[in-house]
């Protein structure tokens, strides 16, 4: 692997101009290539105003790259682009987001992780928005 060969420092110019999903794929290759995505993770998020928060808790407190486990629960489970839509199961546990083009056409492999496991969307995102608008009738005159 030539990329293994590059510098640590090399590799974390090319980390930080990367997609995060990108980031995210490279991160389970090897362990020094995961601590070097975790790395260039904290840089981005930090640069979005994200933070780690104070008291961890589940699988933040447990990860060896909290990071990139942040980075998981903020963006799209199925195309890793920002995501605003949270996936819930029946006691309200949250298991990732979803960005509204991902709910609108889904793939197949994410309508049978949803089911299997009977986990819904929400129909309001984070940021307050609604995923579907009500249509206004046109009154004719």
């Amino acid at each position: 692997m030539m990329l293994l060969s590059l510098p640590d420092a090399v590799l974390l110019v090319i980390l930080a101009h990367a997609p995060s999903s990108t980031v995210v794929t490279l991160g389970q290759v090897c362990r020094r290539l995961a601590v070097l995505c975790d790395v260039a993770t904290q840089r981005q998020l930090s640069q979005q105003g994200l933070r780690m928060p104070r008291r961890p808790r589940g699988e933040l407190s447990d990860s060896p790259y909290p990071w990139r486990t942040l980075l998981l629960q903020y963006i799209c489970k199925s195309c890793h682009g920002p995501a605003t839509f949270q996936i819930v199961d029946q006691r309200r546990v949250l298991h990732g987001r979803l960005c509204t083009s991902c709910i609108e056409q889904p793939s197949r492999a994410l309508t049978q992780m949803l089911g299997k496991r009977f986990l819904t969307v929400e129909t309001e995102g984070v940021d307050g928005r609604p995923l579907f608008k009500k249509k206004r009738k046109r009154s004719r005159r």
